[in-house]
């Protein structure tokens, strides 16, 4: 008799299957064995004629999103696993298991991330531009160093999603302008960094999952919780605050600079599963600004701290290091 394993599923929140909402209910199945109403194996693993589970709860998200529910189930494979998920017709659901605590990354804050716009910003003193200038000489390093880990397919995984999202209300033909340049630059950035960790921490197999299905979920809560409204008015304020002569050479730097932030914010919330990040997250400052209700950018020249639903620029000015070089 073939041997059942403990493979893990995620769910919708309240129990429903991810691909229809209304099929099965694996909260109310625990204890009992669930079935594929219609099973197709022979369709393969990625199609609809199968369940589908995974031996790493990590690998559970292709098709899947947080937040979610998660359980622990067994099965016999109809489909064989492709190094991330397998294929059954039934499944027994043994137990259900609390996402906030088995996840070691910091699932409660990517199911609902900070938006440094909706917090009151505080007064900007010396404490908080000593933040803003280990901000900027961490951003410095990694651009030095960082250039050529990620590859140009993920880089256009990304891109193809947040271009949409993101930056939908900005003006298409500044966006179109800037877009090579930026993403030549968003290669060098903090993202290049994140994602180099995530994958030597959690494995090369698993790195593509991850990307494209945790990640892309911490994003999609960051991108509704901040909106696009909010960067709409990032956009307009940088517009209203630098000179007609530096707008289309500094438009791509503020871009990084901005989407910077956000993948440090995103690399916090897994730094508790990459070891060199537990007790010493490298882009902290930036998170800590993040929280404060402060977001920095940066035109070549100029650095400003950005606060407040507006999003207008609280402070601007050129940090030490800035003032005494030739840009």
């Amino acid at each position: 008799m073939t041997k059942r394993e403990h493979y893990y599923k995620i769910a919708r929140p309240d129990g429903w299957d991810f691909y229809t909402g209304c099929t099965i209910n694996y909260r109310q199945a625990v204890g009992n064995i669930v079935r594929h109403p219609n099973p197709h194996p022979e369709l393969g693993l990625c199609s609809p004629g199968v369940l589908h589970a995974s031996l790493r709860a990590e690998d559970c998200f292709v098709g899947g999103s947080i937040p979610c529910s998660l359980y622990v189930v067994e099965g016999i494979p109809t489909v064989k696993d492709d190094r991330r998920t397998t294929g059954f017709s039934e499944l027994r659901v043994i137990e259900e298991l609390n996402p906030s605590t088995f996840f070691k990354w910091r699932y409660d804050e990517a199911c609902n991330p900070v938006n440094p716009f909706l917090i009151i910003p505080p007064l900007i003193t010396d404490d908080i531009l000593r933040l803003l200038q280990s901000w900027a000489s961490v951003r410095d390093l990694v651009t030095a160093s960082v250039r050529d880990l990620v590859t140009a397919s993920a880089w256009d995984l990304v891109w193809a999603s947040a271009n949409a999202s993101v930056w939908a209300s900005a003006n298409a033909s500044v966006w179109a302008s800037a877009n090579a340049s930026f993403r030549d630059l968003g290669k060098a950035s903090v993202w290049a960094s994140v994602m180099a960790s995530i994958e030597a921490s959690v494995g090369a197999s698993v790195t593509a999952s991850f990307w494209d299905s945790v990640m892309a979920s911490v994003w999609a809560s960051i991108n509704n919780s901040i909106g696009a409204s909010a960067w709409a008015s990032v956009n307009a304020s940088f517009w209203a605050s630098v000179t007609a002569s530096v707008k289309a050479s500094a438009w791509a730097s503020v871009n990084a600079s901005f989407w910077d932030s956000v993948w440090a914010y995103i690399g916090w919330i897994f730094a508790p599963i990459i070891p060199n990040w537990r007790n010493n997250y490298p882009y902290q400052s930036a998170v800590d600004l993040w929280k404060q209700g402060l977001l920095p950018s940066f035109d070549g020249q100029i650095w400003r701290l950005h606060g407040g639903k507006a999003a207008l620029p609280l402070w601007s000015g050129k940090l030490p290091k800035e003032a005494n070089r030739e840009l």
